[in-house]
């Protein structure tokens, strides 16, 4: 399952991309224990609307913070991503087995320049584990990073295994550190 090579953008009151899974549990459409997996986001451009509702511009977390919805084997790669002006999260990720690399982002128009953040939102679904984010480019000339505001983000042990290595971040008018917390 792919998603490739497209020009995609908000409306109003969306996310860029919001991909989550049907309920873990079962549903009349989907057995119990069934995933979303198996997927690659890559070649493509996401573009926030400024006057979108939703501050993540890639969301791959379940429905809401009660739902038990599953996510496994997802690849991001090679996309160009930015922020709006509402935009506190590049990519939101509740998953497990996720690879993020070779993007580059832009988070120079959002609230927050953060591009990653896993973190367990939902208390349905399993926290995000096992996430590598390698050889990214982010870049922000605003000075909307810093430490409670990093480019890539672990919340506070809402988060298992995660590796991030030869990430490239520039940001010139940072208002304090702000790579990885």
């Amino acid at each position: 399952n792919s998603l490739a090579n497209n020009g995609t953008a908000s409306d109003a009151g969306n996310h860029v991309l919001k991909f989550h899974a049907p309920g873990f549990k079962g549903t009349s459409l989907f057995p119990a224990g069934t995933y979303s997996e198996n997927v690659v986001i890559s070649d493509s451009k996401f573009t926030p609307s400024n006057s979108s509702k939703n501050n993540w511009t890639i969301a791959i977390d379940p429905q809401d913070d009660t739902e038990d919805e599953r996510m496994r084997n997802i690849i991001i790669e090679r996309n160009l991503l930015f922020a709006g002006s509402v935009t506190n999260i590049g990519i939101s990720l509740q998953a497990v087995s996720v690879s993020i690399r070779n993007n580059i982002y832009n988070g120079t128009c959002g609230l927050s320049a953060n591009f990653v953040t896993a973190a367990k939102r939902s208390s349905g679904a399993p926290a995000p584990t096992d996430i590598s984010v390698y050889n990214n480019t982010m870049y922000t000339s605003s000075n909307n990073l810093n430490t409670s505001d990093p480019f890539i983000s672990i919340e506070n042990g809402s988060a298992g295994a995660m590796t991030a290595k030869n990430n490239l971040g520039y940001a010139p008018n940072a208002s304090g550190p702000g790579l990885v917390t």
